[in-house]
C-alpha cells in the first residue's frame, strides 16, 4: 500500500523556465464565426478573472509571461514528455528544500548530491542502504514527525531535540528520494516509448530544469500549466461540454492574454460574459430538448387532457390537484413537518416510487421536497 507523505513537499506543478520565448502582447483578432467567438471569449473571461485575482500589481508583466510560457508548454506536451515533466516537479521540490531546509525545516540541510543518488537508486531498484521504499519513507517520517510534533507543543512541554548527525542528515535526503525514485519507476513501468536509461536521463534533465526555476513565478506557472493541461482534456469533449465546439488554442490563448492585459478592443468583459452565458443557455436548452423534449411534450399533453377532467383544479403555478376526500383540521404550513403516503407514476402509469407499496409512510419537512409537493401539501 502506498504511503502518503508531507503535503508541504508533495509534487507540485511544472515549473517553466522564463527563457521560453513567445508572444505575450495584447492585440486584436478577427472572429469569423460563432466557434471562434466562443473560443476567444472563454480565454478572455479566464484572463479577466485571473487579472482581478493575481495581476493587479504586476506592472512588470513578468508573471503573465511566466503563465503563458507554462500554458504553451503544458498544452504542447506529448505523452513522451511525462518523465521530463516529473523531473521538473521533483527539481522544484529540491530547489525549495535547498532554500528552506529539508521538508521546510531550516535546521536540517538538504543534500542535493544524496537526493540525486537516492533518486537514481530508487529508479534502478538499488536498495542497498534501505531494504525497501517503505523502510526508506518510514525512516524519514519517524524523524520528521517527532520534530514537527514537538515544534507545535507549548514551550513547557517541548523536549530537547538533539541535532542530527551528518549521516542522519544525508540519509534523510537519500531516503526520501529513494522513495520517489521507486514511485517514478512504477509510474512509467508501462511506458514502452523509452528504455530505462533514457527515462532516467529525461528525469534528471527535468530535475535540472526545475532547479533553475524562479520561486517568485511558481504560482503563475502552476496556473498556466493547469490551464494547458485542462485544454488538452477539453479537446476530447469540446468547449462548454459540446463536442461540436472544437478547441482553437490560438484564439483561447490570445483571448487569455487580452483579458490579462484588460485589452477590450475586441469585446468588453461584460459583453464577453453575457455572450457566453447566452450561448451556454441556448445550447443547454437545445441539448435538453434533444434528450427530454419527447417526454416534456408527453407531459404537457397529459396535463392539458387532465385539466379537462371534472374536479381537477389548476393553480397559478400550473400544479393540478383533485380533492378525492375532504379532510378536517388545519392545513400544513411551510414550517411544518408532515407524515404522508404517496404513489408516484409517470404519465404512462409506470410507478417510480410508492410509500403505499412499501407499506410505510414517510416523514419530512414541507419545504424539503420539490416545489409541486410543497405547494400541494399546503392545500391539503
Amino acid at each position: 500500500m502506498k504511503k502518503q507523505f508531507f503535503p508541504a513537499i508533495a509534487l507540485t506543478a511544472i515549473i517553466i523556465s522564463l527563457a521560453s520565448c513567445g508572444n505575450y502582447s495584447a492585440k486584436s483578432v478577427t472572429l469569423k464565426n460563432q466557434i471562434d467567438s466562443i473560443n476567444y471569449c472563454v480565454g478572455f473571461n479566464t484572463g479577466t478573472s485571473l487579472k482581478s485575482y493575481y495581476f493587479e500589481n504586476d506592472s512588470a508583466k513578468s508573471g503573465i509571461q511566466a503563465l503563458i510560457a507554462a500554458l504553451d508548454e503544458a498544452y504542447g506536451q506529448s505523452d513522451a514528455d511525462q518523465v521530463l515533466n516529473t523531473g521538473k516537479q521533483i527539481g522544484k521540490m529540491f530547489k525549495q528544500m535547498q532554500d528552506e531546509g529539508f521538508v521546510g525545516d531550516s535546521t536540517i540541510k538538504f543534500s542535493l548530491a544524496e537526493a540525486k543518488a537516492g533518486l537514481k537508486a530508487g529508479f534502478n531498484g538499488d536498495f542497498s542502504r534501505f531494504a525497501t521504499p517503505d523502510e526508506a519513507i518510514d525512516y524519514v517520517q519517524n524523524i520528521m514527525n517527532k520534530r514537527q510534533m514537538n515544534a507545535y507543543q507549548p514551550d513547557s512541554l517541548k523536549e530537547t531535540i538533539e541535532p542530527l548527525s551528518d549521516k542522519e542528515t544525508k540519509d534523510l535526503s537519500y531516503a526520501l528520494s529513494l522513495y520517489y525514485g521507486n514511485n517514478v519507476k512504477e509510474q512509467f513501468a508501462n511506458d514502452t516509448t523509452k528504455k530505462d536509461a533514457k527515462k532516467l536521463a529525461s528525469l534528471f534533465a527535468g530535475i535540472d530544469k526545475g532547479m533553475k526555476s524562479n520561486p517568485k513565478y511558481a504560482q503563475f506557472e502552476e496556473i498556466g500549466e493547469n490551464l494547458g493541461s485542462s485544454l488538452k482534456e477539453v479537446e476530447k469533449t469540446g468547449l462548454l461540454n459540446d463536442s461540436t465546439i472544437k478547441v482553437n488554442f490560438k484564439l483561447i490563448r490570445q483571448g487569455l492574454i487580452n483579458g490579462l492585459f484588460a485589452y477590450d478592443k475586441v469585446i468588453s468583459s461584460l459583453e464577453s460574459d453575457t455572450y457566453l452565458q447566452q450561448i451556454s443557455s441556448k445550447r443547454q436548452a437545445e441539448q435538453n430538448e434533444k434528450l427530454y423534449g419527447e417526454n416534456r411534450r408527453a407531459g404537457e399533453a397529459f396535463l392539458a387532457q387532465n385539466a379537462q377532467n371534472a374536479g381537477v383544479i389548476t393553480t397559478e403555478s400550473g400544479l393540478q390537484y383533485e380533492i378525492v376526500k375532504l379532510g378536517t383540521g388545519a392545513k400544513p404550513t411551510a414550517a411544518n413537518t408532515v407524515k404522508v403516503h404517496y404513489h408516484g407514476t409517470t404519465v404512462d402509469g409506470t410507478v417510480f416510487d410508492s410509500s403505499i407499496e412499501r407499506g410505510e409512510p414517510v416523514e419530512f419537512g414541507v419545504t424539503q421536497v420539490i416545489s409541486g409537493w410543497t405547494e400541494g401539501l399546503q392545500l391539503m
